[in-house]
């Protein structure tokens, strides 16, 4: 089976919301693949299992997928080849979906190596920072938390300027600030403690947040829907019923 082929089929399962025959779907190219001893198709189905794994929690498949994946890159010493880059970025997204967060960071690592250095680098490793903060807040590291979403902040600033980018750079910033702004409520909920500092991020968070969600020019881009579900879905979680309902607003009067 070719690249092409194998991405065509497995998109179909999607499309019909076929998940269980998804999964037995890449079960069975990877036994066909090793047959053939394609490595480079093994690459591919392997990466697509950590997707698939991850997104249905099968934690056991999904780290047994990124393991063997990393076993396959190191038996054929492609560890630098540019083939691999946006796998490493994969392995290190499963394995910090499934807390094995050092492991997780080795791998993120990897990826910077690649794409140090170019605009559309940059995004990844602002997506990168983000996945690992907030994996950091699920186990209470919220220092080390806030460093990367800063990390994530400053490589989203290298590339303001590239207006191809403007909408990705945008949704990339609110998600960090849309996160930032449920780390600090975490820790608050966990330590019982208010915080000045974290109180006034909060609301800088917030009025960054509203800033570019009001502006016609983000409005108009396709990134828009998934920022209200994204802002929607955040203030529902933490029972920010002020902020629920201006989100719900906005969205009213962008259909109105």
């Amino acid at each position: 089976m070719n690249h092409e082929t194998f991405f065509e089929q497995l998109d179909q399962y999607f499309a019909k919301n076929e998940i269980k025959e998804a999964g037995e779907f890449l079960e069975q190219t990877l036994e066909e693949v090793r047959q053939d001893q394609d490595i480079s198709m093994e690459l591919s189905v392997l990466n697509e299992m950590m997707g698939y794994y991850r997104s249905t929690d099968q934690k056991e498949k999904g780290i047994r997928s990124v393991e063997e994946g990393l076993q396959l890159i190191r038996d054929n010493g492609l560890e630098t080849h540019p083939a691999v880059a946006t796998m490493w970025i994969n392995m290190g997204t499963t394995l910090c979906h499934f807390e094995r967060v050092e492991d997780a960071e080795v791998c993120y690592k990897n990826a910077e190596l690649f794409f140090a250095g170019s605009d559309e680098g940059a995004l990844n490793m602002a997506s990168l920072y983000n996945n690992t903060a907030a994996v950091y807040v699920k186990t209470g590291r919220f220092s080390e938390a806030k460093e990367r979403y800063e990390k994530a902040l400053e490589y989203l600033k290298k590339i303001e300027d590239n207006l191809e980018l403007w909408e990705d750079i945008m949704f990339n910033r609110l998600v960090t600030w849309l996160n930032i702004i449920v780390m600090n409520r975490v820790k608050q909920a966990e330590t019982k403690e208010c915080n000045s500092e974290e109180e006034k991020d909060v609301a800088h968070r917030m009025e960054q947040i509203k800033e570019l969600m009001e502006l016609e020019g983000f409005q108009k881009t396709s990134s828009f829907p998934y920022a209200v579900k994204k802002c929607a879905h955040c203030f529902e979680n933490l029972g920010d019923r002020e902020q629920t309902e201006w989100i719900q607003n906005l969205e009213k009067g962008m259909k109105d």
